[in-house]
Order: structure tokens, then sequence, then C-alpha cells
């Protein structure tokens, strides 16, 4: 099987189990302006399969 292929499969399957939990999916930066402008506070999560998110940028993802 193809890696990016696998990867692409797996972040899908993460991103619909997020979703599905309630998180909103933000993916311009409008769209986390007009999140981070709302009432309240607001949870953050970041869906980072190949660690990029915590700083282990992976030659496969950059």
């Amino acid at each position: 099987m193809d890696f990016n292929i696998y990867m692409q499969d797996f972040v899908n399957q993460a991103r619909t189990e997020i979703n599905e939990a309630g998180f909103e999916n933000l993916t311009t930066p409008e769209e986390v302006d007009e999140a981070f402008s709302r009432k309240g506070t607001t949870l953050v999560m970041v869906n980072s399969t190949c660690g990029c998110a915590g700083g282990r940028c992976s030659s496969s993802c950059c």
C-alpha cells in the first residue's frame, strides 16, 4: 500500500471521529479568528498524525 494513501485514510478517519465528537473543523485563518472571537471558552483539538503540531516534523509531511 502506498504510504500517502495510508496516511490520508488515517487522517480522514481521525477527522471523522473528531467531528462526530462535536468538534468543528476549522481550515482557514478566518474560521479560526471567528471561532476565537466567540464569547466563552474555546477548546482546541489539533489533529497531528505526523507530529508537525508537536514540533517533530517528519520528512513525510514537511
